[in-house]
């Protein structure tokens, strides 16, 4: 059974987002967990804050050693939204060889946004390839003007899982 990990980058309709993602994954028979960014609270990453020396994401370590992810969440001003970034700052310092919670695994990307989120997508598409994610082909940007189509979440999540 492949565990999959989806990362909700905003509450309200990206995380409805993010649970039709959750609930397809399951019925295909995947162990999901479900990271909820805006719940989570993380501070603001700086070099100061890293000098504590405190392991923020040791509480995810479950979810960091998933076999694939799902991230979820809106285009912020033409990019990718802060708590994503900072979630991303935090992994980085989590430990000494922290690619491993990412390198040679398997990524799709979703958003919910006000216009197509595209700028987001192509962003966070970029970043992931850098920390060495295999982003699947497909992708999907809803809005109010363009629902959720429950066969391009299968579809997507089937790519993912294969």
């Amino acid at each position: 059974m492949k565990q999959v990990t989806v990362i909700a980058a905003s509450d309200g309709k990206n995380m409805v987002l993010a649970k039709k993602f959750e609930t397809q994954l399951k019925e295909l028979g995947a162990q999901v967990k479900l990271v909820d960014l805006v719940s989570l609270d993380l501070p603001l990453y700086t070099s100061k804050a890293t000098q504590k020396g405190a392991d923020l994401l040791a509480p995810l370590k479950d979810e960091l050693s998933a076999q694939a992810f799902v991230f979820v969440g809106p285009e912020f001003n033409g990019g990718i939204p802060p708590a994503l970034t900072n979630f991303f700052s935090w992994a980085s310092t989590s430990s000494k060889d922290w690619r491993q919670h990412f390198n040679a695994k398997k990524a799709a990307l979703a958003t919910h946004s006000g216009g197509e989120g595209a700028l987001f997508l192509a962003a966070l598409r970029l970043q992931l390839g850098y920390i060495g994610l295999t982003v699947v082909g497909r992708q999907l940007s809803v809005n109010d003007r363009k629902e959720i189509d429950p066969k391009s979440v299968a579809d997507i999540c089937h790519q993912l899982l294969s």
